[in-house]
């Protein structure tokens, strides 16, 4: 009797299945060398590819006159490179230039290099293609002015979650709300330091703020006092990634649950 083991099918699902990939793979992302990972032999015949315009000219006019315009929408990754690269080389900040802009991003991975450059995308469709986003902006008050919403608490990144929150204020002329949720009808000392120093920052940077302190299941009070007019702002979880993978974490939860634009400080 022989025993085969399926240890290699697990590992492998995909082995001796041949697939045509037809997108373009980046240094970002590999759908080919994803594929491969799970043992398929992969033909890659890119049908499309992303780069720079010939022509910068229209981008250039276009930029210059930004402050005619209500949105900004970015379709890839690739789109948020490029665009900032330019804008580098007009010498233009793109704080600046999207001051007076919303952005909408088709996908969770373009407004993440949104945001690793500082700004906020106000609108991601749940479904990462064009017609998704078209779909989301016909759900959407385009009229809706939003405000910062941070969550303050005695976390390690509380502070980082701070200043970054403040550094979006101050681009975007965006007043800031700041919350301090217990789930006990009181508030030990590491969560009164964390909103007394938070709120002496704010003041140092001539912010606008209101605090709160709230007793609740800190996820529910966040999604109720967000709505959806508010981009939320917190700080990492620091927690053990293997607790964290099987309990969930506070940042990880209120991103599931809320309807409105949060930022995760690492």
């Amino acid at each position: 009797m022989r025993f085969v083991s399926d240890q290699s099918s697990e590992k492998f699902p995909l082995a001796g299945v041949r697939i045509l990939v037809t997108r373009q793979d980046t240094s970002e992302s590999s759908l080919s060398g994803m594929l491969e990972s799970k043992g398929a032999s992969v033909i890659s015949v890119p049908m499309t590819q992303i780069g720079p315009p010939t022509s910068w000219e229209s981008f250039d006019e276009k930029v210059l006159q930004a402050t005619n315009f209500d949105w900004a929408v970015f379709t890839s990754r690739k789109g948020v490179t490029h665009c900032l690269s330019r804008l580098k080389e007009l010498e233009l900040s793109p704080k600046n230039v999207f001051s007076t802009l919303k952005i909408a991003c088709v996908g969770k991975a373009t407004a993440s290099a949104v945001a690793e450059n500082g700004l906020v995308a106000e609108l991601v469709p749940d479904h990462f293609q064009s017609e998704g986003l078209i779909s989301a902006f016909s759900k959407y008050d385009l009229n809706q002015k939003y405000k910062i919403l941070i969550a303050v608490d005695d976390s390690p990144n509380t502070r980082k979650a701070v200043k970054y929150g403040t550094r979006v204020s101050q681009a975007f002329n965006v007043p800031v709300e700041m919350i301090t949720v217990s789930k006990k009808d009181e508030f030990g000392d590491g969560y009164t330091n964390a909103a007394n120093w938070a709120k002496k920052f704010l003041r140092r940077s001539n912010i606008s703020f209101g605090h709160q302190y709230l007793v609740g299941d800190p996820v529910q009070v966040i999604y109720e006092v967000a709505g959806d007019n508010h981009i939320i702002v917190m700080g990492s979880s620091t927690q053990n990634p293997l607790l964290k993978f099987f309990k969930g974490s506070k940042p990880l939860n209120v991103m599931e649950t809320c309807k409105c634009p949060i930022l995760i400080v690492k």
